[in-house]
């Protein structure tokens, strides 16, 4: 088991001499964790074991870039660009299969890892392995509710909405 953790396209942002000049500092950060996840699998490969490994890439959250007029960063809404993350499982036995139907969630981690290794998964888990859906062509639950917790959350109007509501 390897854990790696990009924080790349945090701030500070800083240049990437592999990116071009002209590209906005966050691209060239992503860049730069691209770079550093292809590092990684050259580096299974030349240890022989990439096919015997399950990749999987995901992110714990995405960046607010300026759109609808909320600061660059996270943390301060739930609106798309916040919350929607890409989930990569690669390995040579599963089926090449692009997921959109459905919300895939980052509690569904743990349990595709133990089932991929046919190990049990606990009761106590209440996400789901994500194996099942990409062999058997069955769909992901459709929503998925999201909380947020923290003072941007309630100095944000949805927060306070919430808050008084709730």
């Amino acid at each position: 088991f390897l854990f790696v953790q990009f924080n790349d396209t945090h701030t500070p942002l800083t240049p990437y001499n592999r990116a071009p000049d002209d590209w906005h500092l966050y691209d060239q950060e992503v860049r730069r964790a691209d770079d550093g996840i292809k590092r990684v699998v050259q580096k299974l490969d030349e240890l022989e074991i990439k096919d015997e490994t399950l990749v999987i890439i995901t992110a714990d959250h995405g960046e607010s870039l300026g759109e609808r007029e909320m600061p660059y960063g996270h943390g301060y809404n739930v609106y798309e660009e916040s919350v929607n993350v890409p989930l990569v499982l690669s390995h040579p036995n599963l089926e090449r299969r692009r997921l959109t139907d459905g919300v895939a969630r980052i509690k569904d981690i743990a349990p595709t890892v133990l089932d991929a290794l046919s190990a049990p998964i606990p009761e106590t888990f209440t996400g789901h392995s994500l194996l099942k859906p990409v062999a058997d062509n069955s769909k992901l639950p459709e929503d998925a509710l999201t909380f947020v917790s923290g003072k941007w959350m309630i100095e944000s109007q949805i927060g306070k909405e919430i808050a008084q509501r709730d």
